[in-house]
């Protein structure tokens, strides 16, 4: 594959956009904002397991560049001993403090073909690289899932969802479920009435790992509705309630439900050294059921 210059030192610079709506004159014919989060357990999980000496783990994402020297300057997940770190990139910093809405943050790249490399820097041979063609005027979100292998060697896969800058609908409430937990099946989506039982109205939404749907305008008449908050619980194939939570929204907004996690505790072996002679060795690590869903504003 052909690796691109890197980008000149002040596309890090740019602004970081917010999802909500820009504004036309900031918004160049030619840019593209990326996003990324880490949906994965194994990153936190083998950060707070990590040796003596080790103060933090950092995952930078290399954009059309081999040259891990220049990662500081990149986007990065970066995980403390605790397995506490940043969950997107980039983070948003800056932003209006006490913001109810778990918003998503661009970074601004030129259209076109980019070249992105998760690199994990004291682990870089389970590095994995994604190369996408990124439409002008657009954004586009990268999700890092954990994913389960017959080995039980802790592994992960990269999707990636396609938004457009403007809102699906601007009379309702607009979401697509995320499914990126490896071990969960097939799950379905559905919201709660006010007077008991599930909305027809408001669609059931089903898919697989690791996968998303496309998106489902949502009229909250006659739905359960807490300031804003509208309930749903998430089925496992058999029909049963894996988890309830809630849709945390605004008209107009659209948003990710995305489910992470595992559903049954795993005893899984991480590579955490790769010897002169090229043997990997691995640890045991145990990641404890923790399925759980995410609620993301994209736009």
């Amino acid at each position: 594959m052909k690796t691109n210059d890197l980008f000149p030192a002040g596309l890090f610079l740019l602004l970081l956009l917010a999802a909500c709506e820009p504004e036309a004159d900031i918004i160049s014919p030619q840019a593209a904002n990326v996003n990324f989060y880490d949906a994965t357990e194994m990153l936190a999980a083998q950060a707070a397991d990590a040796g003596a000496g080790a103060y933090e783990l950092r995952f930078p994402i290399l954009i059309n560049t081999q040259d891990k020297d220049s990662a500081s300057v990149f986007p990065t997940f970066i995980y403390s001993k605790s397995g506490e770190g940043s969950g997107q990139a980039p983070s948003g910093a800056g932003s209006v403090p006490h913001m109810e809405e778990k918003v998503a943050y661009y970074l601004r790249l030129a259209a076109g073909k980019n070249r992105f490399i998760f690199y994990c820097d004291p682990l870089p041979f389970i590095s994995k690289t994604a190369e996408r063609e990124l439409p002008p005027q657009s954004n586009t979100l990268f999700y890092l899932a954990d994913s389960l292998r017959d080995d039980n060697i802790t592994d992960y896969t990269v999707v990636t969802a396609d938004e457009r800058l403007e809102s699906e609908n601007r009379e309702k409430v607009n979401f697509r479920f995320v499914h990126l937990s490896p071990d969960a099946g097939k799950i379905t989506l559905r919201f709660k009435k006010r007077d008991g039982g599930y909305a027809t109205a408001a669609p059931d939404v089903s898919a697989s790992f690791p996968g998303y749907t496309g998106y489902f305008a949502v009229d909250t008449a006659g739905l359960v509705n807490n300031r804003n908050r509208l309930p749903f619980d998430v089925l496992d194939e058999s029909g049963g309630v894996l988890l309830s939570s809630a849709l945390h929204a605004g008209v107009g907004g659209n948003y990710h439900i995305v489910l992470r996690g595992f559903i049954e505790t795993r005893q899984l072996k991480y590579p955490y050294m790769r010897q002169s002679d090229g043997n990997i060795l691995y640890k045991n690590i145990t990641i404890k059921q923790n399925v759980r869903t995410a609620i993301r504003r994209v736009f």
